[in-house]
């Protein structure tokens, strides 16, 4: 019987190289990093681990705590989507919007210092100032026809 729609296509393989947070991206990018594959290596090795290798659609990749590890190749391009995809969501919710699936360390420092650069993020930021140059209501007057100005104009020689 064939599916309606197959599992892997041209299109799909394309939009998955072009797709900034790809898990074949990612893979690629936490096998290029030796550090991170040492340290890895290292902590499998001692059995005392925080990261493990789950498969996340059909491809196994390094996870930290049951979350993807991002290695530094990466980060850049993860904040940048976020970022743009939250519609400059400020730093927390960025923060915690990127933490839900994937972790690296100095996070939340990134995302700080991402939105601290990020000029649309910082004309449109909310500031909790007291705005100052305010005058204050003005009181109306208790009893009234109290007091009675009058304007004269002169008009000619006469008084109106």
């Amino acid at each position: 019987m064939a599916t309606l729609y197959p599992v892997s296509t041209r299109a799909q393989s394309e939009f998955n190289d072009l797709f900034p947070l790809s898990i074949k991206r990612m893979l690629d990018d936490q096998m290029a990093d030796p550090e991170l594959i040492k340290e890895v290596e290292d902590c499998i090795k001692k059995k005392k681990c925080k990261y493990s290798w789950k498969e996340v659609e059909g491809v196994d990749i390094i996870h930290e705590f049951g979350k993807i590890l991002v290695p530094k190749a990466a980060r850049q391009r993860v904040l940048e989507w976020y970022h743009k995809m939250l519609v400059h969501p400020g730093r927390e919710r960025m923060y915690q919007t990127i933490r839900l699936i994937f972790t690296w360390q100095g996070l939340k420092s990134d995302c700080e210092r991402f939105c601290k650069y990020c000029k649309t993020c910082q004309i449109s930021k909310k500031h909790n100032k007291k705005t100052y140059g305010l005058l204050p209501e003005k009181k109306g007057e208790i009893t009234k026809w109290s007091r009675v100005n009058i304007d004269l104009w002169e008009i000619g020689r006469a008084h109106v």
